[in-house]
C-alpha cells in the first residue's frame, strides 16, 4: 500500500482543530440556509486546499461525492 505523506501547515495542525471546523461550518449553513453563504464556505475550503497544496486531491474528493450523491 502506498501512502502520500503531505508535509504542511494542514497536516501539522492539531486533528480536534480539523474536526471542529465539519461542525462549525454545517451550523452556519443551517443558521443561515443562503446560496451566497455556501458559495462563500465553498471558496474558503478550496482557497485553504490550494493554499495546503491538496486543490487536486479535493477536487477529486468532491467529484466522488457528487457523482455518488447526485
Amino acid at each position: 500500500m502506498n501512502v502520500i505523506s503531505y508535509d504542511n501547515w494542514v497536516t501539522r495542525c492539531n486533528p480536534l482543530t480539523k474536526l471542529t471546523m465539519i461542525p462549525c461550518f454545517g451550523i452556519a449553513t443551517a443558521i443561515f440556509p443562503d446560496v451566497w453563504l455556501g458559495l462563500v464556505l465553498l471558496f474558503i475550503i478550496l482557497v485553504l486546499a490550494a493554499v495546503a497544496h491538496l486543490l487536486s486531491s479535493m477536487i477529486k474528493m468532491m467529484g466522488a461525492f457528487g457523482v455518488l450523491y447526485h
